[in-house]
C-alpha cells in the first residue's frame, strides 16, 4: 500500500503526466508483423478486402506519425520548461483519455460485451493476447466455410476494418498537435 500511495502522490505531484502513446504503436506494429507471419494480408487481398487492409494499415501509419509528433511536442515543452497551466492540462487530458478513442460503440464483431478495437481478448484465444483480435476473430477457420459463408465472413472483415481505419484515424486526431478551427 506504501508503493502504491508513493506512486499516486508522484503521479499527482507531475506537471506532465508521465504517459506515452508509444506503447500503442508498438503493440499495433507487434500485431501487424503478426499478421504478416500468417500470411493475412494475401488472404485479404485473395478474398476482396485488400484495399480496406491496406487503408487500414495506411491509418496505422498515420497513428504511428501523429503518436511521434506529439511524444516531440511534449518533449519540446518540458525542455523549453512550459507551466502554461491550459497548455499543461491540454496536453495531459490528450494522453489520459487516448483510450477511449480505441472503443468501438457497437463491440467487436459477434461480440459486443468487448468493445476495445486493438486490445481485447480473442473469442478463440482468450489467454493469448494480440491487437486486433476483431480480425484474428473473423478469420478464425475462415478456409472451412463454404462460398457463400466465406463471402459474407469477407463483408464483415471488410466492414470491420473499416471500422478499425477510423478508430485509427480518430486517435490520430485526437493526438493531433495542429490547431485546426
Amino acid at each position: 500500500s506504501q508503493l502504491s500511495l508513493h506512486m499516486l502522490l508522484n503521479l499527482g505531484e507531475s506537471l506532465y503526466l508521465p504517459l506515452t502513446p508509444s506503447h500503442i504503436v508498438t503493440e499495433i506494429e507487434h500485431g501487424i508483423d503478426g499478421m504478416k507471419e500468417k500470411n493475412v494480408q494475401q488472404i485479404m487481398r485473395d478474398n476482396g478486402a485488400g484495399a480496406a487492409y491496406d487503408l487500414m494499415l495506411k491509418s496505422v501509419k498515420e497513428f504511428s506519425v501523429t503518436a511521434s509528433a506529439w511524444v516531440e511536442a511534449r518533449d519540446d515543452m518540458k525542455k523549453e520548461g512550459v507551466t502554461d497551466p491550459l497548455s499543461v492540462r491540454s496536453l495531459n487530458d490528450q494522453i489520459m483519455l487516448l483510450e477511449r478513442t480505441f472503443i468501438l460503440p457497437q463491440g467487436l464483431p459477434g461480440r459486443a460485451i468487448h468493445r476495445h478495437a486493438l486490445f481485447s481478448p480473442a473469442k478463440f484465444n482468450i489467454y493469448g493476447g494480440s491487437a486486433f483480435p476483431g480480425i484474428s476473430d473473423l478469420l478464425h477457420e475462415v478456409e472451412k466455410l463454404n462460398e457463400v459463408e466465406s463471402k459474407e465472413r469477407f463483408k464483415q472483415i471488410r466492414k470491420h476494418l473499416s471500422d478499425l481505419m477510423i478508430v485509427l484515424r480518430q486517435a490520430a486526431s485526437w493526438l493531433s498537435t495542429d490547431i485546426q478551427i
